[in-house]
């Protein structure tokens, strides 16, 4: 049985045939109200205007892809369809996603955790390689602007800078996890700016030599508990969010936070900084049983994180 309206039955043959991400089907017939082959049509549906975004045109020119369409409203031309103003596109995204990611960083990096949490999350095969950064090998320091970590690789194209790789590999696979609306998204991208800021924090206060020091940096994330603590919504029974009921791509920021504190009260109780902060401890707890966030380090991080900051001879390295 045929559509009830042309329109319906173009939207159907390029769903059925092109399964595009993205489409578009304008019924444009009025503009072209005046002309002499719509007068002699008996069809009130003469011209329309499509947007099509496909795997099916990768690898097609121009051309190719408007035969593929012609070919399928072939029917449609010869029952009074006059003319059809096409944007045809490959789908990218599709194709990115075909390339396995290879993430590049040292074993103890926190912000490459961010961006292993997200692919774990969304079941991304993927690749990652380990420097040591005290001698970086001379093909890293050519593709990494700042010689610094992370750097992920996408076939012969490199990206750096952690907040830039994460909201990448949302944009490319699925399910995204930053929020669709502009306002939402923006505030999240400040309270992960707020989370890389108590990252450095706590290697501050880890890598202090001196108690008065380490005092200040420990209460300088207690101040910022404060501020965190207030914002956070209730939750479910059991479990908390950044907000609500999922994870989004700003819970991927912290989970790399939550865990060293982890890491450091499992080895005394004294360094439990999150005692007076309900929110904080089941925000934290809710992603550290996440088996995204669980697989998301080595089983030998947790010491090697131990003995890096007793190398240093810190305050803290002497507490642990």
């Amino acid at each position: 049985m045929e559509s009830e309206t042309r329109k319906d039955r173009i939207t159907q043959v390029l769903l059925e045939t092109l399964s595009p991400t993205d489409l578009q089907v304008l019924d444009v017939s009025l503009e072209h109200a005046g002309h002499t082959a719509v007068l002699e049509s008996k069809s009130t549906e003469t011209h329309f205007r499509l947007k099509v975004i496909s795997s099916y045109f990768r690898g097609k020119s121009m051309i190719e892809s408007h035969r593929i369409v012609y070919r399928l409203l072939d029917s449609e031309f010869k029952k009074g369809l006059h003319a059809v103003e096409m944007d045809l596109q490959p789908d990218l995204h599709f194709s990115l996603s075909l390339m396995e990611p290879v993430l590049i960083s040292f074993k103890l990096c926190p912000y490459v955790q961010r961006s292993v949490i997200n692919l774990l999350h969304k079941n991304v095969n993927y690749s990652i390689k380990y420097i040591d950064l005290a001698n970086k090998p001379d093909w890293f320091l050519k593709i990494s602007p700042f010689g610094k970590v992370p750097v992920l690789q996408v076939g012969d194209d490199v990206l750096f800078e952690s907040a830039v790789i994460n909201e990448y590999l949302d944009e490319v696979y699925t399910p995204n996890l930053h929020p669709a609306d502009p306002i939402k998204k923006a505030k999240h991208r400040a309270w992960t700016e707020f989370a890389s800021s108590l990252l450095v924090d706590n290697y501050l206060w880890t890598m202090a030599k001196e108690k008065e020091e380490s005092d200040k940096k420990r209460n300088e994330q207690i101040q910022k508990f404060k501020t965190l603590e207030g914002m956070l919504p209730e939750g479910e029974v059991g479990n908390l969010f950044f907000e609500g009921g999922k994870l989004h791509l700003v819970d991927t920021s912290f989970a790399p936070y939550f865990m060293r504190l982890k890491f450091l009260k499992d080895k005394n109780r004294d360094l439990d900084i999150l005692e007076d902060f309900p929110k904080l401890q089941k925000w934290s707890g809710t992603l550290m049983n996440l088996d995204s966030v669980k697989k998301s380090v080595l089983p030998e991080v947790p010491e090697e994180y131990i003995q890096f900051i007793k190398s240093h001879k810190s305050y803290i390295g002497s507490h642990l």
